[in-house]
């Protein structure tokens, strides 16, 4: 029981170590991108961190609308009827 226990623990900061890194990579991104247009158009382009956490509220936002929605509705339905429309 207590290996379980560890695998699953393992399993969630495997999960939360690629989401991390996904953020990450997304800031990096779009910051690098917003630096190259403000070089290469002379565009001022101020990056503040309370609207790159907004921007992560807002996507954390709809992802999680997006998914919880759709699976509350299929767990209304009835098996038998679900089914039989796929």
């Amino acid at each position: 029981m207590c290996l379980m226990t560890l695998k699953i623990a393992l399993r969630a900061l495997r999960r939360n170590k690629l989401r991390s890194f996904l953020t990450m990579l997304g800031i990096i991104i779009g910051v690098g991108s917003s630096d190259m247009i403000h070089r290469l158009m002379e565009w001022p382009i101020p990056i503040r961190p309370d609207i790159i956490a907004f921007a992560l509220l807002v996507s954390g936002g709809v992802g999680v609308f997006f998914g919880f929605y759709p699976a509350q509705k299929a767990s209304r339905l009835d098996p038998i009827e679900a089914l039989r429309y796929e």
